[in-house]
This record gives C-alpha cells, structure tokens and sequence, in this order.
C-alpha cells in the first residue's frame, strides 16, 4: 500500500530529518519513503514550507489491512506533530 503524506513544517526543518522519525516509527511494515515535493512561497505562512512523502507499506508474507496501515499512518503523523510542530496539509 502506498499512501503521501504532506506536511506543513519550519523552514529549518530538512526532510532527512522528517524521513529518520518516519522510519523509526515505520515498524517492519514500512518499506520506502520517498521525498516527492518541497513548497515554499505563496499560500505558505512566512517562515514555513510544504514537505511531502510517498510512503510504502508492504509485508512479504501477507496482505496489509486498511486499517493497520491507517493506524501506522496517524502514529507517524502524530509523532511528527509532536517532534517538528508538523501539521497535515
């Protein structure tokens, strides 16, 4: 299952850093992030800019369930809130 995620964040903040909490969160089941989209100008509030990921969550010996990557997902998204200020977009 693949699912982006794109987040509003500081200015200072690099995606490496952003992709190191996300794979230590990711458990076995995450298997690639991928930076695709970095904004920063209009409809950005000054100081702040727009990072997005691919994220690929995939077991070798079964199939994923919605729900279990839906969990995964807002741990991810709750971690990054709580580490970078990070909101959702």
């Amino acid at each position: 299952m693949v699912r982006d995620i794109s987040l509003a964040v500081s200015e200072d903040i690099q995606a490496g850093e952003v992709i190191k909490v996300i794979h230590s969160l990711g458990d076995d089941l995450l298997t690639q992030v991928i930076p695709f989209d970095l904004y920063q100008g209009e409809g950005m509030p000054p100081g702040t800019k727009s990072l997005a990921f691919s994220l690929t969550f995939q077991d070798h010996n079964r199939t994923l369930q919605e729900e279990e990557v839906k969990k995964l997902q807002s741990e991810i998204l709750n971690r990054l809130r709580e580490k970078f200020g990070a909101r959702q977009r």
